[in-house]
């Protein structure tokens, strides 16, 4: 059996829309900790990096998000963001980003990142509007378990 993976969801839905994610995943072996803004995933992040053993497997994040909690605009690209400095700062080794933004349009950054970091990190987009269709749940679950795959979908 393999084992649990704890994941940090940066998304500005989560505790709205897509509040049943977390249950989701739960059942694909994947626990989520839900934050809603750039801040509070930073945060986050930092907290479980200081114990070797509490440290999140990864990030799935949105590509556009709020940096504070219910304060001012979403920032585009402030998911990028997040994603370089959980691998940098953190050691976050897998990084799945799920928004309804097209990949093909911030595939440039996911390139970037990739270049950046090299092969070790792995860095997927997925399509936040079919979340529930083609067993992407299972995908994202499977990529973040694995650490393999460039899925883009």
């Amino acid at each position: 059996m393999t084992a649990t993976k704890t994941v940090l969801w940066a998304d500005d839905d989560a505790d709205g829309l897509l509040s049943l994610l977390p249950e989701l995943f739960k059942r694909r072996g994947m626990i989520l900790h839900p934050v809603t803004s750039y801040d509070e995933a930073i945060q986050a992040l930092a907290e479980r990096h200081v114990g070797a053993n509490n440290r999140y497997d990864g990030v799935l994040a949105d590509v556009i998000l709020p940096r504070r909690k219910q304060v001012g605009t979403l920032a585009r690209d402030l998911g990028v963001t997040l994603a370089e400095r959980a691998v940098k700062e953190f050691g976050i080794a897998r990084v799945c980003f799920l928004s309804v933004v097209p990949a093909a349009e911030f595939e440039r950054s996911i390139e970037a990142l990739r270049n950046q970091f090299g092969s070790a990190p792995g860095f997927d987009a997925f399509d936040k509007t079919l979340i529930l269709e083609n067993d992407m749940l299972d995908e994202i679950a499977r990529i973040m378990s694995s650490g393999a795959g460039e899925a883009s979908r």
